[in-house]
């Protein structure tokens, strides 16, 4: 299963009158619930529209100001205690000025329960595992290794932990039920101090990691995480054959796509145990071919329009598809999905072209050529 973080671009206002219109935007801040760290990292993401700058920048927490950094490259003003919060309430007030004369305001509370956690667990052997599978992906595509995020991993661990208390699987807890730490995977993030956008991933049932990552991986909504282009950061938990999953989520651009070109031993077919189901609008399809993922990432999350797109056989015949776009599947923005109506025959080279572009006017049509195993591997 998987979730994606929400993406929300809010225009926070502009300045005219002046030299030029001073313009910002604005998105997360926090953490602004209950926390599991006592030293949870406090940030607001704020940036100026093109041509300005910001001028000045402060925190106060609890009314005291505080050493708060910041971060251009990153976008957002941020601090971390460097002691243990008191238990109980806090406030959080921030000033962000854009050329000198613009200045915005955004304040919150948050709550230190008793018990929160002196410090994120350390990095493990099963960390070590998951962070292994997933790179060795990574590089199979030439992309960055993903690195280790302990935010990441304790919401991860938590949550896996959470699903096998209850014999369950999935994204959402009830509050009430052993081992609840947030209804949604946003909460979860942000109760360990990650407020930024993310991936969610989720999978039970597998015996092993490797095959449980490489499960997650062919399932085409799943893949699309694993292929973000960028340093990114993963963190995960196994408890009890429930892998979960959490991904940092690309601020980049790029177009990446799976198999990738020139891929060999690419499974033949696929069995549609995904949640969602892509093949959910196409009745009766149950084992196809392997799913070929056509992702353009962008800060925007720009909408992809597909104009055309084909798979063809070493021979020269058509392959008969399934396509899912953002124009038929409400789970897709960027993304399309190709999905081969039967299994791919063995040892056979395809080539795939997809004609798009974005919402935005940009073409990112592309072609390429994998070949399949000549079995079909143990995935």
């Amino acid at each position: 299963m998987l979730w994606p973080g929400a993406l929300l671009l809010v225009v926070a206002a502009s300045a005219a009158g002046l030299d030029h219109a001073a313009q910002a935007f604005t998105r997360f801040f926090g953490p602004k619930a209950a926390v599991r760290v006592v030293r949870p990292t406090l940030l607001w993401e704020v940036w100026p529209g093109e041509g300005s700058q910001v001028t000045s920048a402060t925190m106060a927490l609890d009314g005291a100001g505080v050493p708060a950094a910041y971060d251009l490259g990153r976008r957002m003003l941020a601090y971390e205690p460097s002691s243990p919060l008191a238990y109980g309430p806090h406030h959080v007030n921030c000033l962000v000025t854009i050329d000198g004369h613009y200045t915005l305001h955004k304040e919150w509370d948050f709550r230190v329960p008793a018990g929160a956690l002196l410090a994120l667990p350390e990095f493990t052997q099963i960390d070590g595992q998951i962070l292994g599978e997933v790179n060795a992906i990574r590089s199979d595509y030439g992309l960055p290794a993903f690195e280790f995020d302990p935010r990441l991993a304790a919401a991860a661990r938590a949550h896996s932990g959470y699903l096998s208390a209850n014999s369950t699987t999935g994204h959402f807890e009830q509050p009430g039920h052993p081992g609840f730490v947030g209804d949604s995977p946003g909460a979860r993030l942000e109760a360990f101090g990650y407020v930024y956008d993310s991936w969610e991933c989720v999978n039970f049932g597998t015996l092993d990691i490797t095959e449980s990552v490489r499960s997650l991986f062919d399932a085409p909504y799943h893949r699309i995480p694993f292929l973000q282009p960028g340093r990114l950061m993963i963190g995960g938990g196994c408890v009890d054959r429930r892998l979960t999953l959490e991904f940092e989520m690309t601020k980049l651009s790029g177009t990446v796509v799976s198999p990738h070109a020139g891929e060999r031993d690419v499974p033949t077919q696929w069995s549609s145990w995904e949640r969602p189901n892509p093949l959910r609008m196409h009745p009766g399809a149950k084992v196809v071919g392997y799913p070929i993922v056509f992702s353009r990432f962008s800060p925007r999350q720009s909408r992809l329009v597909v104009q055309e797109a084909g798979l063809w056989s070493s021979d020269g015949s058509q392959v008969p598809l399934y396509l899912n776009t953002a124009a038929n599947d409400d789970r897709l923005t960027f993304t399309a999905f190709l999905i081969p109506q039967q299994a791919l025959r063995a040892s056979t080279c395809y080539t795939a072209a997809v004609r798009a572009h974005t919402e935005d006017g940009e073409d990112v049509s592309g072609k390429w050529r994998f070949t399949t195993a000549s079995a079909q591997p143990r995935r």
